[in-house]
């Protein structure tokens, strides 16, 4: 689960650590997710998170083309949970282009955005 200020999580964390379903007790805790760590093989396909919700089609393109060709973008959602936002799938023609995408835009912030953009290869 992610939340949307840290105090949510440690209060998660206090009221439902330990706590006993049937025969099983709960681990709760802050996720071991490291985004330093390398990613993962790279490949011309990436997912893109964290834009202002007002990006379409044309400001992907804006943003990314500048690093090669793309074949394709599109936008995934889940409507049936608006905490879920959108994120956009990118797939250049070539893998040195979402390298290049990848490392000039992970981590950076975007005009109107509220959190830096995370950019991650996505599988062929």
């Amino acid at each position: 689960v992610q939340f949307a200020e840290p105090e949510m999580a440690h209060t998660a964390i206090d009221a439902m650590n330990g706590f006993r379903v049937a025969e099983n007790v709960l681990l709760v805790k802050l996720a071991d997710r490291d985004k330093e760590k390398p990613q993962t093989q790279p490949t011309a396909n990436i997912h893109v998170s964290n834009l202002p919700e007002s990006y379409g089609s044309a400001e992907i393109q804006a943003l990314f083309g500048g690093f090669g060709g793309i074949c394709s973008i599109a936008a995934l959602s889940d409507p049936k949970r608006s905490d879920f936002g959108v994120v956009w799938l990118v797939r250049y023609s070539e893998i040195s282009s979402a390298v290049a995408a990848l490392q000039n835009l992970h981590g950076r912030m975007v005009p109107g955005g509220l959190t830096p953009i995370e950019v991650r290869y996505a599988l062929p």
